[in-house]
């Protein structure tokens, strides 16, 4: 049977948990809930770069340590909580230069200071041939305010924060030069996402959000993951997907219609999440409360129907979304 992410996860889920009263929420969200003493619990997470895969071979080490942090924190974001403390380990070639790892290591602490992460040790070995790098982040938050992807119901909104579509963007110019396409805007959309703590934190605290998700493997994925999570389907409407004027641009050179390579892109980070009918206007007006938060677009509604059937309405017409996003084993990685 050939190998898939999710074979990998039904078989990790036949664990079982030995003290079960202490796990909240194990597989199958965007972090992992642990109760603590009091109110609280903790947020554990954690993400794999390999060289070749998840960045580049000559990709400033700088941005490849900010980056690694940077979508752990998305996983935060994207359950409400606070980030803490973080281990980073580090499996790097013979041949690596002790520079890279200076750099590497300039680019991460950038990224703790900026969201108050204390970076607290890890482990090193060696690899046969390339860099393989993993961070595992500790979050915490008040359980009653943990977001999940599983709380939404029929008739929410679902909003997503910034624009899509321009990471993958990015990236296809980063390894296509000769595109000779320049917007440094994309660039770092693909190098240095954004993790929306300031979003996460606002919708938990004010007990805003029903359901979230962070869209680190695209919109086609992430808006079935939340679907299915919820047991209902989604109904995007295809005109409100929010596209910056830089993929606008991009696509304009390259003959590609920007909606459809937005459905279809990874890598964003950014958080798709619901929001009851009564509480919209507030979402709304988060742009004037909260002036530095991104921009919140409502794309849909979550509807009752076959559990993670996600479709796009477009004018008249629907279709289902069917593809899109990064799989691992499927995307090579």
């Amino acid at each position: 049977m050939k190998i898939t992410e999710s074979s990998i996860i039904s078989i990790a889920r036949s664990l079982k948990h030995h003290n079960a009263s202490r796990v909240i929420k194990g597989i199958g969200d965007d972090c992992a809930v642990i109760r603590t003493p009091g109110a609280g619990a903790m947020l554990i997470t954690t993400d794999s770069f390999i060289e070749g895969v998840h960045f580049l071979a000559d990709q400033p080490p700088e941005s490849v340590g900010a980056k690694l942090l940077a979508v752990n924190l998305s996983d935060i974001a994207s359950m409400g909580g606070r980030p803490g403390e973080a281990v980073i380990t580090m499996m790097l070639p013979d041949s690596t230069d002790l520079e890279w790892v200076e750099r590497l290591y300039k680019g991460l602490g950038e990224v703790a200071k900026e969201f108050g992460v204390n970076v607290v040790g890890g482990d090193v070995s060696r690899h046969p041939d390339r860099k393989s790098l993993a961070l595992t982040l500790i979050g915490r938050s008040r359980r009653d305010e943990v977001l999940y992807r599983s709380r939404g119901i029929p008739g929410d909104y679902l909003f997503v924060s910034g624009t899509l579509g321009d990471a993958d963007a990015g990236l296809e110019l980063l390894r296509n030069p000769s595109l000779n396409h320049q917007s440094t805007i994309l660039n770092d959309k693909y190098l240095l996402p954004s993790p929306r703590i300031e979003l996460g934190r606002l919708l938990a605290r004010t007990h805003t959000a029903s359901a979230c998700i962070d869209l680190s493997d695209g919109i086609a994925v992430g808006s079935r993951q939340l679907a299915e999570a919820s047991g209902l389907a989604i109904e995007l409407n295809r005109s409100s997907i929010p596209i910056s004027n830089d993929l606008n641009s991009y696509c304009q050179t390259r003959n590609f219609d920007p909606i459809d390579w937005a459905l279809r892109a990874g890598g964003d980070y950014e958080l798709l999440f619901s929001v009851p009918p009564g509480s919209r206007r507030r979402v709304e007006r988060f742009a004037i409360t909260h002036p530095t938060l991104p921009r919140l677009t409502c794309i849909g509604q979550l509807i009752s129907g076959q559990p993670g059937t996600v479709t796009i309405k477009h004018s008249e017409l629907s279709e289902k979304l069917t593809d899109g996003g990064w799989e691992h084993f499927k995307n090579g990685g």
